[in-house]
C-alpha cells in the first residue's frame, strides 16, 4: 500500500506540472486538451516497445490534428454539427477500438468532445493544433522512455491492427466489397448516434452543463450491450454519491481556499479508485467543486450534473437496447 501511495503521488505531482507547463506554452484554454494527451501517454506506457515510432507519431499527429480540425467545424454550425460529430465519434468507435477494447477509444473520443464544448478562435487556436502535434510527440516519447529497457523482449506499436476471427460480415456498397467487424460497428453506431444527438440537444438549447449528457453517453456506449447495464448503475450510485459529498464539504468549508484543496484532494484520490463506481465519486466531486469554485456554490451545479447524467444514462440504455443491441455471446 506504502508504494501504491508513493507511486501514485509521484505520478499526480507530474501531471499536474505536466498540464500546467502544456497551459503555459500552449494557453490555459486547451488545458482539457492537455489532460487527453496525459491520458494516451499512459495507455501507451503499459503498450511495451514500439518498433516504428516515427510511424506512430505520424499516424497520432493525423488523428489528433483531424479530431481537431472536425470539432471546430462541428462547433460553427449545430446543424453541420449533427453530421460531423457522428462521422467523428464513428470513427474513433470502429477504427480504434480493433482490438474490441475502448483504450484507444477513450482519450480520442474525449479529446474531440473537449474540443467541441471548448471552442477556441484565432491564434489560440492555431495553439491548439499545435499542442495536438506536440501530443502526438509526447505519447511516443513517454512510450520509448518507459519501456527502453525491454529491448526486444515486448514490441508493440501504439496501434496495432488485427483481425477478430469470427465477427466480420462483407457488404456491398456501389459495387464495392467492404468487410466489417459486427461488433465494431454496432458500436460506431451506437457512439455516434448518441453523441450526435445530444451535442444537438445541448446546442440547440444553449444548455450551459448539457456537456454532460454527451460524456455520459460516450463513457457508458460500450462493444457488448451488457456492460452499459452494469456502469450506468454504477454512474448513477457514483453521480449521486459524490454530489451529496461534494454538497456537505461545500457547506461545511466555506473558503475558496479549501474548495479549492477539495478539488485537488478528488484528483488525487482518483487512482486509488478500485472501481467505476468509486471513480465516478470522485470525478462528480471534481466537476461540481470545479464549477462551485468560480459560481459561488455547488448546489446548482450537483443538480445539473445529475439532471444530464440522468438523461445521458436514460438515451444509453435506450440505444443499447434498440439500435444495433450486441449480445455477449456473438
Amino acid at each position: 500500500m506504502k508504494n501504491k501511495i508513493i507511486q501514485n503521488t509521484i505520478t499526480f505531482i507530474i501531471i499536474i506540472v505536466t498540464i500546467n507547463i502544456l497551459n503555459a506554452i500552449f494557453d490555459s484554454a486547451n488545458s482539457l486538451v492537455a489532460v487527453t494527451i496525459i491520458v494516451a501517454a499512459m495507455i501507451a506506457m503499459g503498450r511495451g516497445v514500439d518498433p516504428t515510432p516515427i510511424r506512430s507519431f505520424i499516424i497520432l499527429a493525423i488523428i489528433n490534428v483531424t479530431l481537431g480540425l472536425l470539432s471546430k467545424l462541428a462547433s460553427v454550425n449545430i446543424w453541420w454539427g449533427i453530421f460531423i460529430n457522428f462521422i467523428s465519434l464513428a470513427s474513433v468507435g470502429y477504427f480504434l477500438s480493433f482490438n474490441l477494447t475502448k483504450m484507444l477509444v477513450v482519450p480520442f473520443g474525449l479529446q474531440y468532445l473537449f474540443m467541441l464544448y471548448a471552442p477556441v478562435s484565432g491564434i489560440v487556436y492555431g495553439k491548439r493544433i499545435l499542442e495536438l502535434i506536440f501530443g502526438a510527440a509526447i505519447v511516443v516519447l513517454v512510450q520509448w522512455l518507459a519501456n527502453r529497457k525491454k529491448g526486444m523482449v515486448q514490441k508493440s506499436q501504439v496501434f496495432t491492427f488485427k483481425k477478430e476471427t469470427d465477427q466480420y460480415q462483407t457488404i456491398k456498397l456501389f459495387n464495392k466489397v467492404f468487410t466489417i467487424n459486427t461488433v465494431r460497428a454496432s458500436y460506431a453506431i451506437r457512439i455516434g448516434i448518441l453523441t450526435a444527438v445530444t451535442a444537438f440537444i445541448a446546442g440547440y438549447f444553449k444548455l450551459a452543463e448539457g456537456r454532460w449528457m454527451s460524456y455520459t453517453v460516450f463513457s457508458l456506449t460500450e462493444l457488448y450491450s451488457e456492460h452499459c447495464k452494469v456502469r450506468s448503475k454504477q454512474r448513477m450510485e457514483g453521480t449521486i454519491i459524490g454530489g451529496v459529498i461534494v454538497l456537505v464539504l461545500f457547506t461545511i468549508f466555506r473558503s475558496s481556499i479549501w474548495r479549492a484543496l477539495i478539488l485537488l484532494l478528488a484528483g488525487y484520490l482518483n487512482p486509488f479508485a478500485n472501481n467505476y463506481r468509486d471513480s465516478m465519486i470522485l470525478v462528480t466531486i471534481s466537476a461540481v467543486a470545479a464549477i462551485g469554485l468560480t459560481s459561488g456554490g455547488a448546489l446548482m451545479p450537483t443538480f445539473e450534473r445529475l439532471f444530464f447524467v440522468g438523461v445521458g444514462c436514460i438515451l444509453s440504455l435506450l440505444a443499447n437496447r434498440f439500435i444495433l443491441h450486441t449480445p455477449l455471446e456473438q
